[in-house]
C-alpha cells in the first residue's frame, strides 16, 4: 500500500505517514487502532515492532498510559501526603502529657500507625510503571502538546497551593515556638494547633512536589535521564 493510498484510509497526509515510516512522529493511538485491523496485527505488535523499544533504548508511551500514570501517580502521591499528615500529628498529643500519660502517648501511637498504615496501602495499587523514572520515554507529539497546555493550567494552581503552604508553615512556626513565652494559659494548645498547621503544609509541599515531578518527567523526559542521579542508577542496573 503506497502512501497516499495508506493517508487516505487515515484521514491524515502523506507527509505525516512519511514521518511514522522515518520515525520522526509516532501516530496517535486512534490511528494506531486503525492501522493493526488494516495490517491485521495487534496493538502491541505495532508499538513493539515500530516505536515501542528504539534502538537507543526509549519507550513508546501512548496517551492511555500517559494518562494512567498520571492517576495512578495522583492516587499515590495523595495517599502519602494525607500518610504523613497523621505521623507529624502523632507528636501533638504530647503536648498534653499529665500525671497519668497513658491516653496522650496512646493517641500518639494510634495516629502514627495511622499514618504508616496510610502510606503502606500504596502498595495495593498496581504499579505497572516502576522502570519509568529509569526509561527514555517517547510521547505522541499531538499529546505532547496537550500535556504542556494541561501542565501549564495546573502550575498556577501548584503556585497558589505553594504559597498558602508557605503562610501555614510560618503561622504554625510562631505558635509552635511562641505559644509558651506569650501566653501564660492555653499554651499547649497552640502548640499542639502550630504542629496542626506545620502537618498541613509540609503534606501540601510533598503532595504539589511530586505532582510537579510527573508531570515534568513525561514532558522532559530527555533532562531527566540526564540527572546525575538517574545516570547512577542506570549504570548500576547495567552491571547486573
Amino acid at each position: 500500500m503506497s502512501q497516499e493510498a495508506l493517508s487516505e484510509v487515515l484521514g491524515t497526509t502523506r507527509q505525516a505517514v512519511s514521518k511514522w515510516e522515518n520515525n520522526q512522529r509516532c501516530p496517535d493511538v486512534e490511528k494506531i487502532l486503525v492501522l493493526a485491523n488494516i495490517f491485521h496485527v495487534s496493538v502491541d505488535y505495532l508499538l513493539k515492532d515500530d516505536a515501542d523499544e528504539e534502538e537507543d533504548g526509549s519507550y513508546y508511551i501512548s496517551r492511555e498510559k500517559a494518562e494512567g500514570y498520571l492517576l495512578y501517580h495522583h492516587k499515590v502521591v495523595k495517599v502519602r501526603a494525607v500518610g504523613i499528615f497523621f505521623i507529624i500529628c502523632s507528636v501533638i498529643p504530647c503536648f498534653f502529657l499529665q500525671e497519668d500519660s497513658m491516653p496522650q502517648l496512646f493517641s500518639s501511637v494510634v495516629l502514627l500507625i495511622v499514618g504508616i498504615g496510610i502510606i503502606a496501602t500504596q502498595n495495593f495499587y498496581e504499579n505497572e510503571y516502576k522502570g519509568w523514572k529509569n526509561t527514555a520515554l517517547l510521547l505522541d507529539g499531538n499529546y505532547l502538546e496537550q500535556l504542556k497546555h494541561t501542565y501549564t493550567i495546573l502550575r498556577k494552581k501548584y503556585f497558589t497551593a505553594n504559597i498558602i503552604a508557605t503562610i501555614l508553615l510560618f503561622v504554625g512556626c510562631l505558635c509552635s515556638i511562641y505559644a509558651d513565652e506569650y501566653l501564660k494559659t492555653g499554651g499547649n494548645t497552640f502548640s499542639a494547633i502550630g504542629i496542626l498547621l506545620i502537618a498541613l503544609s509540609l503534606s501540601i509541599f510533598g503532595y504539589v512536589s511530586a505532582e510537579k515531578r510527573a508531570y515534568e518527567m513525561l514532558l522532559h523526559n530527555k533532562e531527566h535521564m540526564n540527572r546525575w542521579t538517574i545516570r547512577i542508577w542506570n549504570k548500576i542496573n547495567s552491571k547486573f
